[in-house]
């Protein structure tokens, strides 16, 4: 077998270099299509993050009111109960006194009756 030629040999190392060359600026077309897909899914995720925090900035308010509302309203129940709590025990009281003494009423009236 003949041994190549100066020319050959300059002429298969260029081969070599153009495909090298090609499948380099295939190998950056592919990279610069990933970057740009995970560019444009980061944007995405910012704003999904961004209105999640949004999100949850409106819910600590609206969780913030309902806690003040709520110590609101058991405030005014307390104070509910200690101004009016004494005056409804007592009138529980008046009743019962009432139901007693109508029942030993009763009792007594059939007590005098007289047996037939």
């Amino acid at each position: 077998m003949a041994d190549p030629t100066r020319e050959e040999t300059k002429a298969e190392i260029a081969t070599a270099e153009a495909r090298t060359d090609t499948k380099i600026v295939r190998l950056e077309g592919k990279i610069e299509l990933a970057v740009a897909t995970l560019g444009s899914k980061l944007d995405v995720l910012r704003t999904d993050v961004a209105k999640s925090d949004q999100y949850n900035r409106d819910s600590r308010w609206v969780l913030f009111g309902t806690i003040i509302t709520s110590l609101f309203a058991i405030a005014g129940l307390i104070v509910t109960m200690a101004l009016y709590g004494d005056a409804l025990f007592g009138r529980g009281m008046n009743v019962r006194d009432i139901v007693q003494t109508t029942i030993k009423e009763t009792l007594e009236q059939a007590a005098k009756r007289p047996s037939p």
